[in-house]
C-alpha cells in the first residue's frame, strides 16, 4: 500500500482491509464465514444457466420429459422408448436453467437478509436498518456497472462480426438470440448499444446482445423486497417473523401466478425464512447428528427431483405427471405448476444443505469458492462466448447445407457428438480464465464506482464519506484534477521552489509527522490533494485551510 492511503488509513483510525477492496482473498459477497458454502453453491448456479444454454444449441430433445404413454401424448411407435439418461430426474437439471434463476433468487433472500437478521436476533434493531439499508442500494449499482461492460462487450463483437458463424450455425439457442449488425447510419450502432443497456432493466425487457440479463431485473427486484421485509419484521421475536415472512411468501406467490415473474418475493421471502433456520440449526449444532446428515441428504435429494420438474409437457413421464398431480393439492397456485415446483424445489434443496454439514463443506472447499466468486461474471459472459468463440469451434470445417429446421435456408450442421464435447473443452478454459481477470481487474473498479455513488447519494460520516475516492486509480485522477486546480489557483508553481525536488513537512492534529520528498509538481500536488488534512478531503475549500494550502505550495 502506497504512503498517501497508508497516511489515510491512519488518520481514520481504521484497518487497512476495512478500506482497500479485496480482490484476491475472502468472498466479497460473503463476509461470514457461516455460510461460505454459498458461494459455492452460486458456482453451480452459474455453470448450470451455461450448461442449460449449451444444451438448448445441440440438445433440444432433452427439454421435455420421456416417455411414458400417459393420456395418449406417444404415437405407438414412440410407447416403448427408453428415456435419455439426461431427461431423468435430478439428471436432467443439465437442461433446467430457470431452476438456477430460481436458486439465485432464494440466495440473494438468505445472504442479502443474513447480517441484518442477524443483528434483529440480538436486539440491535438500527443496526439491522442500516445494514439492509447499504447493501440494498448497492444491489443495483453492483449489477448495473458489470452488465453494461458485457453488454459493450457483445455489441463490439456483434458488429465486428463476430456472430456471423454463430447467426448461420443450425443450433436452436444460436438461431434464437444471436443479433445482427446494426443497419443504418454509422450511429446507429451506438443507438441500438444505448437502447441495449437499459432494455435488461426495463419490465420484463431483454437485451439482445446478452440475453441472460433478463433476470438481473428480478435480482433487484429480490433486494428490495429483502429490504422492505426486513423493515416490517426486524422489532418481531423469531417465530413471529417466520410466520409473517411465510405468509407473505404465500401472497406473494399467488401474485407471482398472475404476473408471470419467476416468482420473485416467493423466493426471496422463504429464502429470509432459510436463514433464520440457519441461525437456530447453527446455535443447536444439529448438523452434527448422524441423523441430521441422513435426513440432510435425504431432503437434498427431494429438492433435486421437484426441480426437474418439466416446463413443457409433464404428462409424457410417469415421475413428472405425479408431481403435477401432486402440486394441484399442495401448491393452490394458479400456474402451470412448473415455476411453483422449481421454487419450491430450490428451497427444499437449500434446506437440506443446512442441516447436512458435509455437504456444506463439499461446497466451502476452495475451488468451489472460487468458482462462487467469478459466478456473476460466468453468468454475464458466456453468452458472447458461446456465440462468437463456441461456434467459431463447433462449426469449423462445415459447409452450408439445407437446414434440418427449413430446407430452404442454408445452415451450418452440427457436428459429431465428439466434435461438441471437444468444442465444450476449449470454451470452457478461456471463459473461466476471462471471468478471473474480469474478478481481478475490473470487479474492484465496480467497487469502487458503487462507493463513490454511495459516498453521494447517501449521508454518511467519516470515514466512508469520502472513501472511494482515495482508493486505486480513482483517487489518483481526482488528485491530479485538484492538483491542476491548485496550480491554477495560485498562478503557477512558487519561484523559489527547487524545480527538481523538495519536501513537505506537515503534522496533522494527532501529532505524527509526514514527511515525503516530492519530485515534480504533479506529485506535490497530489501529495496535498490525497487528503493530508483530517478534517475536510478538499483543504482548498474553505478559508481556514488557506495558510495549510500555501504552506504546500510552498508559499511564505
Amino acid at each position: 500500500m502506497n504512503w498517501p492511503i497508508r497516511c489515510l488509513v491512519r488518520k481514520a483510525n481504521i484497518e487497512e482491509d476495512e478500506i482497500l477492496p479485496a480482490t484476491t482473498s475472502k468472498p466479497k459477497a460473503l463476509r461470514s464465514k457461516e455460510i461460505t458454502w454459498v458461494e459455492g453453491l452460486r458456482g453451480l448456479a452459474a455453470l448450470g444457466v451455461l450448461s442449460n444454454h449449451l444444451s438448448m444449441c445441440y440438445a433440444n430433445y432433452l427439454f421435455r420429459p420421456c416417455c411414458a404413454p400417459i393420456a395418449g401424448e406417444l404415437s405407438p411407435e414412440n410407447a416403448n422408448q427408453a428415456p435419455h439418461l439426461f431427461q431423468l430426474p435430478i439428471f436432467r437439471l443439465v437442461a433446467a436453467g430457470e431452476a438456477f434463476v430460481a436458486l439465485f433468487l432464494v440466495l440473494t433472500g438468505l445472504t442479502t437478509a443474513y447480517k441484518p437478521l442477524k443483528y434483529a436476533r440480538a436486539d440491535q434493531v438500527e443496526k439491522a436498518y442500516s445494514s439492509v439499508a447499504t447493501s440494498s442500494f448497492r444491489k443495483l449499482p453492483r449489477l448495473f456497472f458489470p452488465a453494461t461492460v458485457a453488454t459493450v462487450l457483445s455489441w463490439a463483437v456483434c458488429n465486428l462480426g463476430g456472430y456471423e458463424t454463430s447467426r448461420n450455425g443450425d443450433a436452436w439457442w444460436m438461431i434464437a438470440l444471436t443479433p445482427t449488425q446494426s443497419i443504418g447510419p454509422w450511429y446507429q450502432a451506438f443507438v441500438d448499444l444505448w437502447w441495449a443497456i437499459w432494455r435488461p432493466w426495463m419490465p420484463y425487457g431483454v437485451s439482445p446482445y446478452d440475453q441472460p440479463q433478463w433476470a438481473l431485473q428480478f435480482f433487484v427486484e429480490a433486494g428490495m423486497i429483502t429490504f422492505l421485509a426486513v423493515l416490517g419484521t426486524a422489532r418481531l421475536s423469531t417465530g413471529w417473523r417466520i410466520v409473517v415472512l411465510s405468509a407473505w411468501a404465500y401472497w406473494s406467490g399467488h401474485l407471482s401466478a398472475i404476473i408471470r415473474d419467476p416468482f420473485v418475493g416467493y423466493c426471496t421471502l422463504l429464502g429470509m425464512v432459510l436463514a433464520e433456520i440457519n441461525f437456530a440449526v447453527s446455535s443447536q449444532r444439529l448438523y452434527n447428528k448422524l441423523a441430521s446428515k441422513i435426513i440432510g441428504c435425504l431432503i437434498v435429494i427431494l429438492g433435486l427431483i421437484a426441480m426437474s420438474y418439466p416446463r413443457d409437457l409433464p404428462e409424457r413421464a410417469s415421475w413428472s405427471y405425479g408431481l403435477r398431480e401432486l402440486g394441484e393439492v399442495v401448491l393452490p397456485f394458479n400456474d402451470s405448476k412448473y415455476k411453483p415446483w422449481v421454487s419450491l424445489g430450490c428451497l427444499v434443496f437449500i434446506l437440506g444443505i443446512i442441516l447436512s454439514q458435509p455437504i456444506q463443506k463439499a461446497l466451502s472447499i476452495a475451488p468451489m469458492v472460487w468458482l462462487g466468486k467469478i459466478s456473476f461474471p460466468l453468468y454475464l459472459l458466456h453468452g458472447t462466448f458461446i456465440r462468437s468463440l463456441f461456434a467459431w469451434i463447433l462449426f469449423a470445417g462445415q459447409e452450408l447445407s439445407p437446414s434440418a429446421r427449413d430446407e430452404n435456408v442454408l445452415k451450418y450442421p452440427l457436428p459429431s457428438n465428439i466434435w461438441i464435447a471437444f468444442s465444450v473443452i476449449c470454451l470452457m478454459l478461456p471463459l473461466l480464465i476471462s471471468c478471473h481477470l474480469w474478478i481481478k481487474y475490473l470487479e474492484p473498479c465496480f467497487d469502487q464506482m458503487t462507493l463513490w455513488m454511495e459516498s453521494v447519494m447517501l449521508k454518511q460520516t467519516e470515514p466512508r464519506q469520502h472513501r472511494a475516492w482515495r482508493l486505486g486509480w480513482f483517487a489518483r485522477i481526482k488528485a491530479m484534477l485538484q492538483a491542476i486546480l491548485l496550480v491554477v489557483r495560485h498562478g503557477g508553481l512558487p519561484a523559489r521552489t527547487c524545480p527538481d525536488s523538495y519536501s513537505v513537512d506537515l503534522e496533522s492534529e494527532n501529532g505524527f509527522l509526514l514527511q515525503e520528498t516530492v519530485a515534480d509538481a504533479c506529485s506535490t500536488s497530489l501529495l496535498y490533494a490525497s487528503d493530508i488534512n483530517l478534517k475536510d478531503t478538499s483543504p482548498y475549500r474553505d478559508s481556514d485551510n488557506n495558510e495549510e494550502t500555501e504552506r504546500c505550495l510552498g508559499k511564505p
